[in-house]
């Protein structure tokens, strides 16, 4: 008997995955959502970490210029041989010159109306002031020596060198200038540094006994180092400056009214002009108090900020702190801040 096959009536498909199915939306939208909070997270995690360097670059860069500006002005105040306090020989003094004074050209920075010497306080300490007590200033004035000419003469009693020790007025302070803001202030304020004329001492030239030999040096001493008036330490300004005409001359009457002017050859030194620094204003945004020695006053255009000096001593022993307190700018919410001081004796004549 033969056996006929079935044939299977049943039409359905092999049940077989493919291995080339795509994902479904659901799965397509968790993975997109997914992807997008790591985005987030990395975003974020890169305006944070961009953030911190920039606070950090502007942290070591207001240490740096502070600390780098406290060591010019040590320097300066090292070569001093006279410093100006503020009694009335040291605010006639700074009225006398170009910077502090009515005469001052459009070339120098305008200081604050809040300029101030330092009072020397004889018995005292590098205290904060307190309200019955106030002797911190935020401007400098002082003399110090730059170096030395040398005179070859040839009408004395014998052909000879002279040496003649050169001095120039210095001055550290406060000025204000535009944007961008710092520390939560429309203006900045930047540290200068001003330095006048060259002067040769009047002891040392009326110390040259022959009239010829002195007259010689004197017109070489004009005419190849600029000096046109010779200095009387230690006496007040209205007497103290007396003129050298081109002979050699030298006035016997000192000059009335007498300006002592800038050296516009040499410039004037403002310390930060990248505007991404500033000294700091009274409670500035900083970890360190502002101010710091002097008593804060906060009428016209502020007392101290950032730039505190104090003088204690005797005469002939007195030290000056310089404090200066810088702000650096940042991303905004930030404040990068510097903090540096210096103790200098001060060696006068």
């Amino acid at each position: 008997m033969a056996i006929t096959p079935r044939r299977s009536t049943s039409s359905a498909e092999p049940n077989f995955r493919s291995s080339e199915a795509g994902f479904s939306v659901v799965e397509v939208i968790l993975v997109m959502a997914a992807l997008a909070a790591l985005g987030v997270m990395f975003g974020e995690t890169m305006i944070v970490s961009l953030g911190a360097d920039r606070y950090v670059s502007a942290f070591n860069a207001a240490a740096t210029k502070g600390q780098r500006s406290s060591n010019e002005i040590e320097e300066d105040l090292t070569a001093a041989r006279r410093v100006y306090s503020n009694d009335a020989e040291g605010r006639a003094y700074a009225a006398a010159t170009d910077a502090f004074g009515s005469t001052r050209p459009s070339t120098v920075p305008k200081p604050i109306k809040s300029s101030l010497l330092p009072l020397t306080d004889p018995l005292g300490t590098f205290a904060p002031d307190t309200s019955t007590h106030q002797v911190t200033g935020n401007a400098a004035l002082f003399v110090r020596e730059q170096g030395s000419a040398l005179i070859e003469t040839e009408e004395g009693p014998s052909p000879r060198t002279l040496r003649f020790d050169l001095f120039r007025f210095v001055a550290y302070y406060l000025t204000k200038k535009p944007g961008p803001t710092v520390g939560g202030n429309p203006d900045r304020l930047d540290l200068i540094r001003w330095q006048s004329v060259p002067f040769a001492s009047r002891v040392q030239a009326i110390a040259i006994t022959d009239p010829t030999e002195r007259a010689e040096a004197l017109a070489a001493l004009r005419a190849d180092f600029g000096v046109e008036h010779l200095w009387e330490p230690g006496e007040l300004v209205e007497a103290a400056f007396f003129e050298v005409d081109s002979d050699g001359l030298v006035s016997t009457t000192p000059t009335e009214e007498f300006v002592i002017r800038s050296d516009q050859m040499a410039g004037i030194h403002e310390f930060f002009l990248d505007k991404r620094s500033s000294v700091a204003w009274n409670g500035g945004e900083t970890q360190v108090p502002v101010p710091k020695y002097g008593f804060r006053n906060d009428s016209t255009d502020g007392f101290p900020h950032g730039f505190e000096l104090k003088i204690i001593g005797q005469a002939g022993s007195r030290q000056m702190l310089v404090r200066l307190a810088l702000l650096g700018w940042t991303p905004p919410g930030h404040t990068a801040y510097a903090d540096s001081t210096v103790i200098v004796p001060i060696r006068e004549f």
